[in-house]
């Protein structure tokens, strides 16, 4: 029997998806819209790809390396599952934090993890010319 090696990360399963099904639609949010309406967001396997690859692109420009650590504080939305694949893309380590959490858990990676980079965001549809600070 002959069985694939599986795979290594999600950037893996991520390249493997866009090159076989390349429109197929790895990702779909919901969002309530203020007037009580549904808004829905999607990425397929390639654009998933294509956007994390370019913000792999700008962090690694900015120094991240495979090992450091960066914050990735926001809320869940696509851009969200974008810097999880651009770090797996770097070999970096992702520390999620929380946007509603104040102190505690927010507080814990500062003091417990040598956070390399920081992206923080509240919304402006990255892809990935959202403010990435140092």
């Amino acid at each position: 029997m002959n069985i694939p090696a599986p795979l290594e990360t999600i950037a893996d399963l991520v390249a493997a998806h866009a090159e076989k099904t390349p429109a197929k639609t790895a990702l779909t949010f919901v969002d309530v819209t203020a007037d009580g309406g549904y808004r829905t967001e999607e990425r397929s396997y390639a654009q998933l790809e294509r956007n994390g690859a370019a913000l792999a692109k700008r962090l690694a420009a900015l120094g991240l390396r495979r090992g450091d650590a960066f914050a990735l504080m926001m809320a869940n939305h696509p851009e969200f599952v974008e810097a999880v694949v651009a770090g797996a893309m770097l070999g970096a380590v992702f520390v999620p934090i929380d946007p509603n959490q104040r102190t505690g858990h927010a507080a814990l990676p500062r003091s417990s993890i040598r956070i390399s980079a920081r992206i923080c965001s509240t919304r402006s549809n990255a892809p990935w010319g959202a403010s990435v600070p140092s």
